[in-house]
This record gives structure tokens, sequence and C-alpha cells, in this order.
């Protein structure tokens, strides 16, 4: 789930904003609202994302996306990818 590149934005975005609504997500991601949408079911399916209906009684009510703790652990793994690819990168440098 996390190495799709969809969830990977849905992810990040989350992360830089501690709640977001859909409709700003939308906004943010560019992606279509399909994808989106897709993508946040299946992150919030595997934990990753926790979604918040402002007023369930009403229903054009705003719905809101944050990440769980396990989300968070989640965003620590492309952090840490990140760092392997550029000692990856940097020690390639180095060979002779």
């Amino acid at each position: 789930i996390i190495s799709k590149s969809k969830n990977r934005l849905v992810l990040c975005i989350l992360q830089e904003y501690s709640k977001i609504y859909f409709g700003k997500l939308l906004k943010i991601s560019k992606l279509p609202k399909v994808s989106l949408i897709r993508a946040l079911n299946e992150l919030v399916d595997a934990g990753l994302v926790q979604k918040e209906i402002e007023d369930p009684t009403k229903r054009t009510s705003k719905v809101y996306y944050s990440l769980t703790e396990l989300g968070k652990k989640a965003i620590k793994i492309y952090d840490f990818v990140e760092e392997l690819e550029k000692e990856r990168k940097s020690s390639k440098m180095f060979v002779s």
C-alpha cells in the first residue's frame, strides 16, 4: 500500500497538515477525484489514515483526514529509503 505513488503523495500531504478536509486535499494533490478517493479508502482501510466527518447528520458535512500513529511510522519508511538512496549515490561517486 505504501509503495503506491498516489498513496505516498497523500501520506506526505497529510504529514504536512495535521488535519485536512477532502476538498483542500484534492486541490493540493492535483489527483483526479476518483484516484484520491481510492487512495484514501486504501489508506483508511490499512489504518494509516483516519477519516473524520465534521457533522455526520448533515449530508454535505466536511470530511477531514489525518495520519494515524501507524501512518506517522509509515512516513518514516520514506525518509529511511531516501536516506539509503543518498548513501548509495554518494558511495558510487567514490568507487573507481
